[in-house]
């Protein structure tokens, strides 16, 4: 069964459509555990993607990491925010960031403490949005095309409010962030084209209700048998991958820094 279909028995489409192409990048890296995990979420992600790989979570939100810990996927998990990483120095030898940089205010202080923690030469990936993730929301570069300029700005914004992101950055901008914190830019790739964003947005408004009912019962389905039914034959028709064209969002692999002597 493939990460997508595996996916689909636990979340929305669009969520399963967007983790499914973060997790094949991760997977090809061969990151070196110990492996650090910053917003780790209820741990779903790590269950399918870095199986039997030793890894450290922390995020903010307890809900979710209750969760994660009844996965049993992680040796250790805490409750801490990547400002301020309750952790030694050279404490891993990898570390893992699966959309969670945007939403930090403090993004400088993060990459500091994420390089403080990693040892000489350790590996630091992540993903990220850059700033054209606003114009595949809801299709929104229509409406530039017709002369409607001002909508599309608010389409985006909307779109970066509901998702509490303070950094929509270019790849340059990322670049610059990712240098300054103490890192060396080891490959960059892009992903999720515009027509995959316009995809996925029409499918967030579709089943953003499911949010509430995750809130309620702790899942995101009543009927989680349904969705294994489901699930295979929505994941045979839909291959996101093959649309690039502008892309909304970033993959990092770096590599810190190593101290002058």
């Amino acid at each position: 069964m493939s990460e997508l279909q595996e996916y689909l028995k636990h979340t929305p489409l669009h969520h399963a459509m967007w983790r499914q192409i973060e997790g094949g990048f991760y997977k090809t890296q061969n990151l070196p555990p110990l492996t650090l995990d910053i917003g780790c979420g209820d741990g779903l992600f790590a269950e399918i993607f870095f199986k039997d790989t030793p890894m450290i979570g922390i995020d903010l939100w307890e809900n979710d990491l209750k969760r994660a810990k009844k996965r049993g996927v992680y040796k250790g998990i805490c409750k801490a925010g990547a400002t301020a990483l309750p952790f030694m120095s050279n404490s891993f030898f990898s570390c893992v960031s699966n959309c969670t940089l945007e939403h930090i205010k403090e993004i400088d202080l993060a990459f500091a403490e994420i390089a403080r923690v990693l040892k000489p030469k350790g590996l630091f990936a992540f993903t990220v949005p850059n700033a054209d993730i606003g114009k595949g929301f809801l299709y929104s570069w229509w409406f530039e095309k017709i002369g409607f300029k001002g909508f599309s700005h608010l389409v985006s914004l909307f779109r970066k409010r509901i998702y509490g992101e303070y950094h929509n950055l270019t790849e340059l901008e990322w670049t610059k962030k990712v240098e300054e914190g103490g890192f060396i830019v080891v490959k960059v790739e892009p992903f999720f084209g515009r027509k995959a964003m316009g995809l996925w947005s029409i499918l967030f408004l579709l089943e953003a209700w499911r949010l509430g009912l995750r809130l309620i019962i702790g899942r995101f389905y009543l009927f989680p048998e349904i969705r294994r039914i489901i699930g295979p034959f929505f994941a045979r028709w839909i291959d996101v991958r093959a649309w690039q064209e502008n892309p909304a969002a970033l993959f990092f692999l770096c590599s810190k820094k190593e101290v002058e002597k």
